[in-house]
């Protein structure tokens, strides 16, 4: 909670939720946003949480049921045309940092070859070098590394933190790539709709979030796959 004032004076409380931004719920997230009394501006909350208002901005746009609001269209188009104006340096990747990217999503050293139609032997070299990488712009612009994620691999690497926490949110362009190889149908029963993403190996058990560790299920045969664990009540109810 921050305490703040009004131009009267009168005192006022801000009740931030105490946990991660992107781990925050849609009901959490509007509590803050819509309080009459002490409601949060998105410049609070950015400041607040220390992510950047692309993050926000993402956060937003890709979560069901928030939207954003007229003023906070207007504040990302001025930070937009205030950072465009400003020259930018060119930002610099260590072979491990690429590494460590590579692996928050999922990809091995041939995938990532083939996706930047390069040789297995240059990603190798490339994530073993000690000096900076000549190929962090494909990295990131194929990987599409968000700031924040950025921040908490090197703050890993640095010692800063004692373990990097990888999404449960699964990559959109993973997604995407495996409702194509699926034909946005169960796998195993040729339904549609109200599909979920099965890890074959569980998340819970390092599955990662990979085209070829997940695979599109309807809801009866993703809650057979877990029939054995709490989770297959939980999934059995969104039927």
């Amino acid at each position: 909670m921050e305490v703040f004032y009004t131009n009267g004076g009168a005192k006022r409380y801000k009740d931030y939720i105490d946990k991660p931004f992107h781990d925050l719920s849609v009901k959490e997230f509007r509590e803050m946003r819509r309080n009459n009394k002490s409601a949060i501006s998105a410049q609070d909350m950015i400041e607040h949480y220390g992510v950047t208002p692309n993050d926000y901005v993402e956060f937003v746009q890709n979560t069901e049921g928030i939207a954003l609001a007229s003023e906070e269209k207007k504040y990302h188009k001025s930070r937009n045309a205030l950072e465009t104006s400003i020259p930018k340096k060119k930002e610099k990747f260590k072979g491990i940092e690429l590494k460590a990217f590579r692996l928050l999503r999922g990809y091995s050293q041939k995938e990532m070859a083939r996706k930047l139609n390069l040789p297995v032997d240059s990603i190798r070299n490339t994530e073993s070098e000690k000096r900076y990488s000549n190929y962090g712009k494909e990295y990131m612009k194929t990987l599409k590394i968000k700031d924040s994620e950025k921040e908490r691999v090197r703050s890993y690497l640095n010692g800063k933190s004692k373990g990097l926490e990888l999404d449960r949110e699964i990559p959109s362009m993973i997604k995407a790539e495996v409702r194509k190889r699926d034909g946005n149908k169960c796998s195993n029963c040729g339904r549609k709709g109200k599909l979920h993403f099965h890890h074959r190996t569980h998340f819970s058990k390092g599955g990662l979030h990979t085209a070829e560790n997940l695979t599109l299920l309807c809801v009866p045969c993703h809650a057979k796959e877990h029939e054995d664990e709490l989770v297959h009540g939980l999934i059995s109810s969104m039927k």
